[in-house]
């Protein structure tokens, strides 16, 4: 009953999973990064954000998940995986577009027709504007 980590290009990780999975690992065994499949952007774009009543703006460099723009200006979001799998740092785009590899689109379809992305594996492709969870602290 081990537990296995795969961490590569999504070739290589695909390939393993398939390995582990012919041998009997268990899906629940298997944690993995997808390290490649970045969007590449050579432009900045504005991430509004929308929590409760507030609205925050920010900027997102090239190559930057809406995630990874939000925690480096100390944005408090609700995170565990880093790579689309938990759904823990889920986020609705109100406006504008994205990009997340196939590779790290774990989403349920439900959230795919809402437009609610996990914000790990999500690349802004244009200006966006982007509704998070409270989060309260306190309690």
């Amino acid at each position: 009953n081990n537990d296995y980590y795969i961490a590569g290009e999504s070739s290589f990780v695909n390939e393993v999973k398939d390995v582990l999975k012919k041998n009997g690992v268990k899906h629940h065994q298997v944690r993995y990064l997808v390290i490649s499949n970045k969007y590449e952007n050579n432009e900045k774009h504005k991430i509004t954000v929308l929590r409760g009543l507030k609205e925050d703006c920010y900027t997102s460099y090239p190559g930057e998940t809406i995630l990874e723009t939000l925690l480096r200006n100390n944005v408090i979001v609700r995170h565990a995986c880093g790579y689309g799998e938990c759904g823990w740092c889920r986020g609705e785009i109100i406006f504008g577009e994205t990009y997340t590899s196939k590779d790290l689109d774990h989403r349920v379809m439900i959230d795919k027709e809402m437009n609610v992305v996990q914000m790990c594996s999500t690349y802004p492709k244009s200006d966006i504007v982007i509704r998070i969870p409270i989060i309260d602290y306190e309690k």
